[in-house]
C-alpha cells in the first residue's frame, strides 16, 4: 500500500461514465477491495452525473493512508437538491463512512473503504 498517495481523474458526464469510473478505481486497488470501491465510487458519480450540468465535468480523487481508501466525488454544479436521481447522503453500504458538503465551487462527496491500495509498478 502507498501511503498517502493521491489519484486524481476527470470525466464527462455521459452515459458510461459509472462504468469508466469503476474501471479507474479497479485499476487502483486490491483485487479484493475492487468490487466495494467500484460499488461505491459507482454509487457517488452515479448521484453527481444527473445534477452535473450537460458539458460537465466529473472529478474524482482516491487517497489511501493508513490503511484505508477514501473515494471523492466532485462536481461543479451549484444546486446538489436538484435532479432525480439518487440522494447523495446514500452510498453504498459498504462504506463505512460518507460525507457531503457544499463549497463555493460546487459539491463533495467523500466515502471511505478499509482497503489496501495496489502498489504501483
Amino acid at each position: 500500500m502507498l501511503s498517502g498517495s493521491v489519484h486524481e481523474h476527470s470525466l464527462s458526464v455521459s452515459p458510461t461514465t459509472i462504468e469508466q469510473a469503476q474501471a479507474w478505481i479497479r485499476a487502483l486497488v486490491d483485487p479484493e477491495s475492487a468490487d466495494d470501491a467500484a460499488t461505491i465510487i459507482g454509487d457517488l458519480v452515479g448521484a453527481a452525473g444527473v445534477r452535473t450540468p450537460p458539458g460537465g465535468r466529473i472529478q474524482l480523487a482516491a487517497t489511501s493512508q493508513h490503511g484505508e481508501l477514501t473515494i471523492e466525488v466532485r462536481t461543479a454544479s451549484p444546486d446538489m437538491s436538484s435532479g432525480n436521481g439518487p440522494d447523495w447522503s446514500k452510498c453504498s453500504n459498504r462504506a463505512w463512512s460518507m460525507a457531503t458538503r457544499q463549497t463555493d465551487s460546487g459539491y463533495i462527496a467523500m466515502a471511505k473503504v478499509n482497503c489496501p491500495r495496489r502498489a504501483e509498478p
